[in-house]
């Protein structure tokens, strides 16, 4: 007979309630940084022109230094922002950032 597991709390599940809730209230930031190299991750999400189109804006890059890198994606409507906000977290925490308060 199987036995449901109980859901183990994750480190990164916080940050995964913080991320998603930004992406559903369509504004707002979240931010991780690397402590041992002072290397960051930042989502935001951007308004346009459009009034019925926005954006997510992942940046990345070092400590003093411009970002290294910018994607810029729509955010669909139908998107599962819990599993991709997961998903992000997850690989953040195993990148060794954490959550900028």
């Amino acid at each position: 007979m199987d036995t449901p597991t109980k859901a183990i709390a994750q480190p990164w599940e916080r940050a995964v309630q913080h991320l998603s809730a930004i992406l559903e209230r369509r504004q707002g930031i979240c931010a991780w940084e690397r402590a041992t190299d002072g290397r960051w991750y930042l989502i935001q999400v951007v308004p346009t022109l459009f009034p019925d189109e926005e954006v997510i804006e992942i940046r990345w890059g070092g400590r003093q230094r411009p970002p290294s890198r910018i994607l810029r994606l729509p955010l669909e409507k139908t998107w599962d922002t819990v599993a991709w906000s997961r998903d992000i977290c997850r690989r953040r925490y195993q990148h060794g950032y954490y959550p900028v308060p």
